[in-house]
Formats: C-alpha cells, sequence, structure tokens
C-alpha cells in the first residue's frame, strides 16, 4: 500500500525522528568531550583533589593528592578521606617543629 504523495511516513510511537537522532548524537559527542576536558583538568590541577563520593569515600585521587598523602592511587581509592591524609606526627613534635632543629 503506498501513501499519498502529500503525506509522509509516520514513526512508530516513541521512536525519534531524523533531527532528534542527530541533536542526541551532537549531545553525546558533548557530554564525552567535557568528560575529557574535566579528567585532563583534574588530573593535571596543580593542587590537591580527591572525588569522593556521598559517604566520603575516596573514588579517584590527582597525582599531587598521592604525593601530598605519600600514597598511591590505589592506595587512596576507597578510604574515607580523614585517613587519606599524611601519617600522624611522632609524639613529643609540635606543629611548628622542624626536622632536625634543636
Amino acid at each position: 500500500m503506498s501513501l499519498p504523495a502529500n503525506e509522509t511516513p509516520r514513526q512508530p510511537a516513541g521512536t525519534p525522528d531524523a533531527a532528534t537522532r542527530q541533536r542526541m548524537r551532537a549531545i553525546d559527542t558533548l557530554l564525552a568531550d567535557r568528560g575529557q576536558l574535566f579528567q585532563a583538568l583534574f588530573m593535571s590541577a596543580p593542587i590537591a583533589k580527591a572525588l569522593v563520593d556521598l559517604d566520603g569515600h575516596v573514588l579517584v585521587a590527582n597525582p599531587v593528592m598521592c604525593a601530598l598523602t605519600g600514597r598511591s592511587a590505589d592506595e587512596l581509592s576507597g578510604r574515607h578521606v580523614d585517613l587519606a591524609g599524611p601519617p600522624r606526627r611522632p609524639p613529643g613534635r609540635r606543629p611548628g617543629d622542624r626536622a632536625g632543629a634543636r
């Protein structure tokens, strides 16, 4: 059965048309580009950064955070942010004391 010349075929309900599919592809590309940009900025930031979940557990840490804490990214992953910091000072040392100072 053919359609009259002045009618266009209808899409089944819920099927996006060509323009909608094109917009969806453009949005996917934009989101992927922004995700890559975010990752590049996060990993190259000159300050310590970490992404944590709602419970305060580290998901990802950048290299500066790893250097600051003395732990690898794998060691930080899954730790609670309260436990991610550098090791505690030895007993008897005060915050202003320098190593080797008398």
